[in-house]
């Protein structure tokens, strides 16, 4: 069995692979496409984690509050400022064709989630969007940045 670290550590491998392309710095051979792909099956097989899709994002109605969370303020979690505190995310439906966005506010400022979605911090980072809620490249392409 894989343990929680290990999923974590092939997930980051992806993510950062992913970013490498985007950004020139890289260029997958064949065999490595299929070795990614076939990670990304074999974690969300393991999680049982769909991925967020714009047919998904077409349900959910304007404004919804569609997931919602608890992590930390660092690397292993949700880096904003790298301040080790806890904070409460929501993912929430914009107004728009497939438009959504990931907000934040740390714990201790026992925020209701209506209040982070008027008042918190966006998530603007790829590597976490995509940690707090794996989506499919054009659901990531909807995200209001």
């Amino acid at each position: 069995m894989i343990d929680k670290k290990e999923i974590e550590r092939i997930k980051d491998y992806i993510l950062r692979n992913d970013l490498a392309i985007k950004a020139g710095e890289t260029v997958l051979t064949d065999a490595n496409k299929v070795y990614i792909n076939d990670l990304r099956l074999l974690i969300g097989y393991i999680e049982d984690e769909p991925l967020l899709s714009l047919k998904e994002l077409e349900g959910i109605p304007d404004g919804d509050i569609f997931a919602h969370g608890k992590s930390t303020d660092n690397e292993d979690g949700i880096n904003m400022l790298n301040t080790d505190n806890q904070l409460t995310w929501i993912a929430v439906r914009g107004g728009g064709a497939y438009d959504w966005a990931i907000y934040v506010a740390t714990t201790n400022l026992n925020w209701d989630h209506d209040r982070i979605k008027r008042m918190g911090d966006k998530v603007s980072m790829e590597r976490f969007i995509r940690k707090i809620i794996p989506c499919t490249d054009e659901a990531y392409e909807a995200y209001r940045r």
